[in-house]
This record gives C-alpha cells, sequence and structure tokens, in this order.
C-alpha cells in the first residue's frame, strides 16, 4: 500500500493532500480521503485504503472499516482480496480449483461460457473488474478462447488499458502447442495444464504481481 501511496504523490508533486472520492468497497456509499505524506509515512483522514493487487487500491468507509478491522500492510495475513471468476464446466476440477482459491480471493464460479461473459459484463458495470479469471478452454457450446476474445473486446470497449485489465489464465488437459498460441493470440495472462496442484496455481498467480503468502 506505501508503494502505490508513494506514485500517486509522484505523479502529483505540487499536492502536499490527495483528497480521493470514491465508493466503498463493502457498503458502496460515497467515501471521501484525505491522504498527507508525514514524517513517519502517511495520514489518512475520512476512510481507509488496502490494497487489492501490486497498483491497484480499494477504498473503505470509516463505519465498514471499523466492522472489519485494520487491515495492517506490515503483516502477512491472508486478506480476501482478489476479486476471482472461475469457469469450470467439470464439477471435480471445479470444486479442486474453488477450494485453492478460497483462501486467497473472493471466488465466483461460472459453469458455461455464456455466464462466465454475463459475470464479466455485470462487474465492468459496476466498475469492480474481476482481478484474475480462470478460464477452461473445454466449454460447451461456446470454447473457452471465443470467450477470451469476447472479454477481451469488452474490456476493450470499457477502455481499459493493458495494466487494469483481468488476468486471464486458461486452464486444459490439452497441451498442443497450437492451441496454446492460439489462447496466447486471443490475449490470455498465462495457461496451465490439468490436473493443476496448489503449488503450481499460486506460482502462477503470484508470476502477474499477486503478493500471497506461501499456503501450500
Amino acid at each position: 500500500m506505501i508503494e502505490i501511496l508513494k506514485k500517486m504523490f509522484e505523479a502529483n508533486p505540487e499536492k502536499s493532500t490527495i483528497i480521493i472520492i470514491d465508493k466503498c468497497s463493502d457498503c458502496e456509499c460515497e467515501t471521501i480521503i484525505e491522504i498527507t505524506p508525514t514524517s513517519g509515512g502517511f495520514g489518512l483522514q475520512g476512510g481507509i485504503l488496502f490494497k487489492c493487487s501490486p497498483d491497484r487500491y480499494l477504498a473503505r468507509c470509516p463505519d465498514c472499516y471499523k466492522a472489519n478491522q485494520k487491515i495492517d500492510d506490515n503483516q502477512e495475513s491472508v486478506e480476501k482480496i482478489i476479486k476471482i471468476l472461475l469457469v469450470e464446466d467439470e464439477i471435480t476440477s471445479r470444486e479442486i480449483l474453488k477450494l485453492f482459491l478460497l483462501p486467497i480471493g473472493e471466488v465466483d464460479i461460472a459453469i458455461n461460457a455464456n455466464e462466465a461473459i454475463a459475470a464479466v459484463k455485470k462487474a465492468l458495470e459496476n466498475k469492480q473488474p474481476y482481478e484474475l479469471i480462470f478460464l477452461d478452454i473445454m466449454l460447451p457450446e461456446i470454447d473457452g478462447i471465443t470467450a477470451l476474445k469476447t472479454i477481451r473486446g469488452l474490456e476493450t470497449k470499457k477502455g481499459l488499458n493493458e495494466d487494469i485489465r483481468s488476468k486471464i489464465i486458461m486452464t486444459s488437459a490439452n497441451s498442443e502447442k497450437e492451441i496454446v498460441l492460439e489462447s496466447a493470440r486471443a490475449n490470455c495472462t498465462g495457461y496451465l495444464i490439468k490436473p493443476i496442484d496448489k503449488t503450481r496455481l499460486y506460482n502462477e498467480i503470484r508470476k502477474h504481481g499477486f503478493k500471497i503468502p506461501d499456503l501450500n
């Protein structure tokens, strides 16, 4: 979080105080946060900010902040702050991946591409896009690569740049070079071959900038 606050002031060197008006991530009320650099770091008045990825933050109003207790950036505690969509039609794979992901994020489930696209649309409309999407390639009716292209198109329409669009990890038992290349050409972020164990899953997540403790 300290790094994010530093970047805010580096981008606005003339500012002695930065005022952020945002929606509380919990109750969605308007939250005003004043950030002032101090000799010991940064002072915040009004609401609170907390980190949701290496370069992004969420706001929380004072009431919700108190209800959820203080988040200390110096602690290595696990916070459920990564917004994740898991798209998987096969129940066993879905339940295993969900079990692995629940300790590190808030996990929504889609069992086909249509559900996934609808979930992404809703998240974008609410200005709370998914940070991580795990997208199976072999899905009924619409395949995962087609769904990937559709999701990237939705992000482009919303004006999301490379830094803030979803990290989309394709999952498949198919390791054929052409399938992997087709996924890459459709702008996936990564590719995991099934079966997926916890170590490989967490290493892949860390590779894309998410800081999670060693939970293996």
